[in-house]
């Protein structure tokens, strides 16, 4: 069972959270300017018809300046499993996704990113021991909760991949007007169908998307596989600059960009810098989390091995490990807690993990659902998670004989 969880955070303390309704309102106004300028234009009056293009150079400044300058209050602050509470406000656990840590110059805050700008807050901390407090108290921890995060293989690549596509579908269709007159609606399709859906799939291409947990990470990048990677593969994580590096032990370097590297965004730059120390933090703190939980479960696979068994065989011996009665179990010395350790296992194997939880499953009581639950909830694997899900909330054998049949889809 998970030690030292804090049940509560409590303090006074600053709390920085962005301009919801003012960007609302200045998005209503954007709008409202673009149908009267439209209205306008339809009506042939040209001098006010002209700022209706206007909108496309004003936006993004106005949206930076509204970023740039968030509500700053102080508040007494309290945060627990039902959420965070400051002044007037809650938001519910169930809204908040991740925490982050970010440090700006000698001060440090815990950024809370939820579903939509209203649930997102930072506040800020005296120090790490405190962050990591509130981080427990919300169970966003990395020892209750995965992080996800949205980067990128290279900007500057991208972009010129972008362009050389682009330049080579306009010579070739430079070409095929220039062989024939006949061939012209060939290359204005040509040329739309590569700006439509070339350069959008070249753009998804150079995406990547981190899911950090306390038993590894899991990379997607672009329209690839995913590729789970498990903390004791993993090197080092560092951050330079932009960059987010992981280094594995077999030689690998991986890196991603968190943001934009033009030399004119000098703001934007050092956002990025911050965010990608954040998520080296994250996967520090899930590596700790790994090895807490590592050594935890014992090595009970020639008990839980499923062998020349149908699955309906299999789930009558695992349930008959549950109640203790056959010799394997008693060989073993298995316990329900060292059965439970092993579905909070960080390194016992995906397959391992479910039998143990449907042998557990019976018998499941209140005191143990909850850590179940957690450990679900921890698993980087999206479809390791959904299975213990299902086991844990299965009412008949066939739901149990179902999850177990596809025990060997998971990747771990």
């Amino acid at each position: 069972m998970l030690e030292g969880v804090n049940e509560r955070f409590s303090t006074r303390t600053t709390v920085r959270q962005p301009r919801v309704l003012l960007m609302w309102a200045a998005i209503a106004g954007l709008a409202a300017f673009v149908v009267l300028s439209f209205v306008a234009r339809m009506n042939h009056a040209g001098p006010v018809a002209v700022f209706g293009n206007l909108w496309w150079w004003v936006a993004g400044p106005i949206f930076a300046a509204i970023r740039a300058r968030p509500k700053i209050d102080t508040f007494e602050v309290t945060a627990d499993r039902a959420g965070i509470r400051f002044g007037a406000k809650t938001i519910p656990r169930e809204r908040l996704n991740t925490a982050l840590l970010r440090r700006e110059a000698d001060k440090t805050f815990v950024l809370l990113r939820g579903k939509g700008p209203a649930a997102t807050v930072d506040v800020r901390v005296k120090d790490d021991a405190e962050a990591d407090a509130l981080c427990d108290a919300l169970g966003l921890d990395a020892k209750h909760a995965t992080a996800e995060f949205s980067l990128h293989r290279g900007a500057v690549a991208m972009r010129r991949s972008a362009v050389f596509v682009m330049v080579a579908a306009l010579a070739a269709a430079f070409f095929l007007i220039k062989a024939s007159a006949m061939l012209v609606p060939v290359a204005l399709g040509l040329v739309a169908a590569i700006g439509v859906l070339g350069v959008p799939l070249l753009v998804m291409q150079h995406r990547a998307k981190l899911v950090v947990g306390a038993d590894g990470i899991v990379v997607k990048e672009g329209l690839s596989k995913q590729r789970f990677i498990a903390h004791d593969e993993i090197e080092s994580a560092t951050s330079r600059a932009q960059v987010l590096r992981l280094t594995l032990k077999n030689g690998t370097v991986l890196d991603y960009n968190v943001g934009v590297s033009e030399r004119n965004e000098e703001r934007r730059r050092a956002e990025s810098e911050m965010q990608a120390q954040s998520i080296v933090w994250r996967i520090r703190k899930a590596r700790e989390a790994y090895d807490a939980l590592a050594g935890n479960a014992p090595d009970a696979a020639a008990a839980l091995d499923r062998g020349a068994r149908s699955a309906r065989e299999w789930l009558d011996q695992l349930r008959r490990i549950g109640e203790g009665a056959t010799a394997t179990f008693r060989n073993a010395g298995l316990t329900r807690d060292q059965l439970l350790a092993i579905v909070e296992s960080t390194t016992a194997r995906a397959k391992e993990r479910l039998a143990a939880l449907v042998a557990l499953h019976d018998g499941l009581t209140e005191d143990e659902k909850p850590r179940v639950r957690v450990a679900a909830d921890r698993c980087v694997l999206p479809e390791l998670r959904e299975r213990m899900v299902r086991v844990a909330d299965a009412t008949n054998d066939e739901e149990l004989v179902d999850a177990l049949e596809e025990t060997h889809e998971i990747g771990r």
